[in-house]
């Protein structure tokens, strides 16, 4: 059992929208909570979010948080698309865990998708009332 996950609470996917493990998110902003086990509070160094825009080909280290002080991070998609988190759990002896975030699957995928739906009415007759 590792020492962290990412966890995103209360979020729920309406069918139809994005597949079933993708969250959707309609702000550019999101925040992350942080969830890890809080009996290993004592032995770990720092906490490491780390954002995948392409589906896991590449991981970028995003920021840190320190579990005496931080109980989320704060993540602003550069623009919509598809973005896979993963958190790394650095222990105070420097090891990691995950030891190599492409070696796993990731813990949190959300599609954002800021731009409101723009519609288009092409052609339309009126019939008393309705259109």
């Amino acid at each position: 059992m590792g020492l962290g996950t990412i966890t995103l609470l209360g979020m729920l996917c309406t069918p139809g929208q994005a597949p079933a493990d993708v969250t959707p998110w309609n702000s550019p902003s999101m925040k992350i909570p942080i969830d890890y086990n809080r009996d290993k509070k004592n032995e770990i160094k720092e906490l490491l979010l780390y954002v995948s825009p392409d589906q896991g080909q590449t991981w970028q280290h995003h920021s840190v948080g320190y579990p005496e002080k931080d109980a989320f991070f704060t993540f602003n998609a550069p623009a919509d698309g598809v973005y896979w988190f993963n958190m790394v759990v650095v222990d105070k002896a420097g090891r990691r865990e995950p030891a190599d975030v492409y070696k796993v699957a990731p813990a949190l995928k959300v599609l954002f998708d800021t731009k409101k739906p723009v519609v288009q009415i092409a052609s339309a007759q009126r019939t008393g009332d309705d259109v």
